[in-house]
């Protein structure tokens, strides 16, 4: 009888145990939850960068490990384009942006940078696979700034687009932002290359 009883005692504290155990994770799990969304729903009423207005502050690093600011742009006009690993668009475009850097930098003083949502690792992989398949070598500055450790891309680049752009001027003021291609990324394009007179033809396929 003693026996029984110890037994019972046993498996009823194991059941408490285990109860508590399982009840211990759901309240982790809604915890992360509940964390997880509030920054979610703070993206979703971020409002849209505007053009004129100052571009805000941003961290990220280079592909070598090396914190990068907004100020270390300062006085600088740069274009940051936006890229993903995971984007056929943004692969097809690598070779006219990396031929069009050299040209924005030497004709008009813009300095184009290359901004993955993704880490180093799979950015390098995905940049080696460009220069080894599509022969395509991207010497671009590179930015790495995943999405969930960088609030990079929701701030300039809140639509997702990829690829896609914002240019800001010298004096850190939002001129230009948009997918790649559409009329307003031609007419950049156009005169970076040095290319001033307008072609009906060319803006007709971006409409």
């Amino acid at each position: 009888m003693e026996m029984l009883l110890l037994i019972s005692l046993n498996i009823f504290w194991g059941v408490v145990l285990v109860n508590a155990v399982l009840i211990l994770r759901v309240i982790r799990w809604i915890r992360v939850t509940n964390e997880t969304r509030v920054p979610q729903r703070e993206r979703a009423v971020r409002p849209e960068l505007m053009i004129g207005a100052s571009a805000p502050e941003f961290k990220a690093r280079t592909l070598a490990g090396q914190p990068i600011r907004l100020d270390n742009y300062a006085r600088r006009a740069v274009v940051f384009i936006f890229v993903s690993p995971h984007c056929e668009s943004c692969r097809r475009e690598m070779s006219t942006l990396t031929k069009l850097g050299p040209l924005a930098k030497k004709n008009v003083g813009v300095e184009m940078i290359l901004v993955s949502c993704e880490d180093s690792t799979e950015t390098q992989s995905w940049l080696d696979k460009i220069r080894t398949e599509d022969r395509v070598d991207v010497t671009l500055p590179v930015l790495i700034a995943p999405r969930g450790k960088s609030d990079f891309l929701e701030d300039y680049n809140p639509s997702r687009l990829f690829p896609g752009f914002c240019l800001l001027d010298e004096q850190g003021m939002v001129q230009a932002r948009g997918p790649i291609p559409s009329v307003e990324w031609w007419k950049l394009k156009r005169n970076w290359e040095g290319i001033t007179r307008p072609s009906s033809l060319m803006l007709n396929q971006y409409r």
